[in-house]
């Protein structure tokens, strides 16, 4: 490593967006460095350069996010009252969602995923639309200055769409439209609802867990280059539990597939959703995580339809998700769904996936099946030869694996992050209600 550049040293001409020489200390400024960690990146998890570099300026953008809203505080809604005054008060708490979540933060899922996917939620009752409006806008601007901490503190390159989901672009130099944040609001659980989920878990159940993130160029790295990189390390954030996350994505898939007419555009839209399921087919790999979406997805499928983000159209099927017309072969939109399947598995994947399609959708479709439904024969994962044995972390595939997070990568740097604790499913709890 060449180290920080100091005093008249030259500036090396940078390929990338948002990476130049400075004196800061963090690995996007000094362009030498960046590069030596991309190559190692790019050699173990996917070939495309671009793609590893927004990882990075993503979990940038996120560890200077949660470090505005950490982990146990409070999101604050911000506005200035009729009579001008300033007005900030608590309302909930901020999330990390998304397929996004499965990757950096759970690292369930081995796959490339760009977007901010944020939430924030809610732990009292805000009625008024607007103000939800206004709590999503202030999520995305936050991500936003978190990136570019010059951008003004305002929303004026924010827009709402469909629902309660609020979006934002991000500009990095000459790279237009470089990062796209997006957020979401949860409504609180009621009492009842509260109840039904903690009977069906067996033990409380809350909605934001607290775990350790990082980027890919950050897991590539030597040991000792994240020690000389801070930005590199692995970070606290808190992120949308994982049941919450599969309900979202079987509804979206639902949603989409249930179209009343499967014209090119219905079937393009769904064929956008393939990443979905990888994702569920990784959740599905991990079985503290799929016994607890199994018993929660009916219950968490509902509240979403009822006072979700979008008031989805089409509720879970009585019968579950695996009689969805999603997952049906034969049908228009199964094969658009493979389609778009293939090209994420192809374009984004660099570790573990299914023998075939028809194997993700036979292993997906046992997180919410009828009762009594025989699951499918095998795992639905790749076979592996001897060569292939060892993981994208170094760990022989045949080792222990981290207590209840069986794809866990060992992360790098920071010695309170590199213990395992919080590892196991019940300690990554907390309840925001409390907070």
């Amino acid at each position: 490593m060449t180290g920080s550049p100091h005093g008249g040293s030259t500036p090396v001409p940078s390929p990338w967006p948002g990476v130049a020489d400075s004196a800061s200390g963090r690995l996007c400024d000094n362009v030498a460095d960046f590069g030596s960690v991309l190559n190692a990146a790019t050699s173990r998890f996917v070939g495309d350069e671009s793609t590893i570099v927004r990882d990075y300026h993503m979990c940038r953008t996120l560890r200077a996010l949660f470090t505005q809203h950490p982990p146990g505080t409070m999101f604050e809604d911000r506005y200035n009252d009729h009579k001008h005054r300033f007005v900030s008060s608590p309302v909930g708490e901020l999330l990390f969602t998304g397929g996004s979540s499965l990757t950096n933060a759970y690292q369930l899922a081995d796959r490339i995923s760009e977007d901010i996917d944020l939430s924030v939620a809610l732990t009292t009752e805000v009625e008024a639309k607007n103000a939800r409006g206004r709590i999503r806008r202030l999520a995305v601007t936050d991500a936003a200055r978190a990136c570019s901490p010059e951008l003004p503190d305002d929303a004026h390159n924010t827009r709402t769409t469909g629902g309660d989901v609020g979006r934002r672009v991000i500009t990095m130099g000459d790279a237009h439209n470089y990062l796209v944040a997006e957020s979401s609001i949860i409504r609180p659980f009621d009492e009842d609802l509260q109840a039904e989920l903690d009977a069906a878990c067996g033990r409380p159940f809350v909605v934001a867990r607290v775990v350790p993130c990082q980027s890919l160029m950050g897991r590539a790295a030597d040991p000792t280059v994240v020690d000389t990189y801070p930005d590199l390390a692995a970070f606290e954030l808190t992120a949308l539990c994982v049941p919450f996350t599969a309900a979202n994505k079987f509804l979206a898939l639902h949603k989409r597939a249930m179209a009343e007419e499967p014209d090119d555009h219905a079937l393009i839209e769904l064929q956008k959703r393939g990443r979905d399921i990888y994702d569920l087919w990784s959740i599905a790999q991990s079985p503290a995580h799929a016994a607890e979406t199994r018993a929660t997805l009916p219950i968490l499928a509902r509240h979403i339809q009822a006072k979700g983000a979008t008031k989805e159209p089409h509720p879970r099927p009585d019968a579950g998700f695996s009689t969805s017309l999603a997952f049906q072969p034969g049908t228009p939109q199964y094969q658009a769904l493979a389609t778009g399947y293939d090209a994420v598995v192809t374009d984004l994947v660099w570790g573990r996936r299914p023998a075939s399609f028809d194997d993700a959708v036979s292993t997906i479709k046992t997180l919410d099946q009828p009762p009594g439904a025989a699951p499918p024969p095998g795992d639905g994962s790749t076979a592996r030869s001897a060569a292939e044995a060892t993981r994208a972390d170094g760990r022989d595939a045949g080792s222990a694996p981290l207590p209840n997070e069986e794809t866990r990568p060992v992360l790098h740097g920071r010695a309170s992050l590199r213990a395992e604790r919080g590892h196991d499913l019940p300690n990554l709890h907390h309840d925001a209600a409390t907070r």
